[in-house]
């Protein structure tokens, strides 16, 4: 007989409570509490539902009481007026992974003592002023008051219209980060007419969005690439070459205009060579 995999992953969580052991002839053990037992099937209760078992799989069946047989029994003793002992059940419940019994319980101990805290907030309820107010309440309260959810807490519709333009600049400042980014690191590419695309696609976005600095910078970005470009059009042989330094950056900060407000950088890639012996250079004939 094949078991369902969640049927074995409940019987196993039932592994370490008292409850009915169901040995079958395969070898394997189901544990829950029987419900009945017929010459066709044994059917069983499990922590999250029913199963019925065929009885000519079934080797035997040793009989135990189940942690909610032992809760039926607590709770048939429990005096409800009696906020301790109602708790004391909620926590005894949820070692025994008894949901639903824990909740049960602690709705019993808040209508024993209003005031309990421990339950109220393990039941999610909410403080605001001394009073208790569940979720819903809690929600209609605030909302009754103007207040609206933004990312998880209550705020005034102004603050939350605040919020969510600040987040939107924030969102456009990243953009604008990572295209000035991109158009920066195309100032150093081979091709000369994508370097002056990129160059007047940085000359539009600084007009266009108030960057302050941006074109000075940009200038010097250019400026700074070409020289590396024209260093890279030359042919040099080396003799006892010594290796080439550590490559440092410098940045060139600038501020976003308009409603942004926000600083981005530039970095460029400074290049230390070390000494040469012997170098002969060949200039690159005109540009790509």
């Amino acid at each position: 007989m094949r078991i369902p995999v969640l049927v074995l992953v409940l019987a196993a969580a039932l592994s370490s409570a008292q409850a009915d052991v169901i040995y079958l002839k395969s070898g394997g053990t189901l544990e829950g509490k029987v419900l009945s037992q017929t010459e066709e099937e044994v059917v069983i209760e499990l922590a999250h539902g029913m199963m019925a078992v065929p009885a000519s799989n079934v080797l035997r069946i040793e009989k135990k009481p189940t942690p909610i047989d032992e809760y039926r029994e607590r709770r048939a003793a429990l005096d409800p007026s009696g906020a301790a002992a109602c708790f004391d059940l909620a926590r005894w419940c949820r070692a025994k992974n008894l949901n639903r019994e824990y909740r049960e319980c602690l709705t019993l101990t808040v209508e024993a003592d209003p005031g309990h805290a421990e339950a109220r907030r393990a039941l999610g309820h909410i403080e605001s002023d001394g009073r208790w107010y569940t979720k819903e309440q809690y929600e209609d309260f605030m909302t009754s008051r103007g207040f609206v959810r933004y990312e998880g807490r209550w705020v005034t519709k102004e603050e939350a219209d605040t919020l969510a333009r600040a987040a939107e600049a924030e969102k456009e400042r990243q953009r604008l980060q990572t295209e000035l980014n991109r158009l920066v690191r195309l100032l150093g590419h081979e091709s000369k007419k994508v370097r002056d695309d990129a160059y007047h696609a940085i000359l539009a976005m600084a007009e266009k969005h108030q960057i302050a600095g941006l074109v000075e910078a940009a200038g010097q970005a250019r400026r700074y690439y070409e020289q590396v470009l024209a260093q890279r059009r030359s042919v040099t042989t080396e003799i006892h070459a010594q290796n080439a330094g550590p490559t440092e950056f410098r940045q060139l900060t600038t501020t976003l205009g308009g409603n942004l407000g926000a600083p981005v950088t530039i970095e460029l890639p400074t290049h230390t060579y070390q000494g040469v012996d012997t170098t002969v250079q060949i200039p690159a004939g005109g540009s790509r």
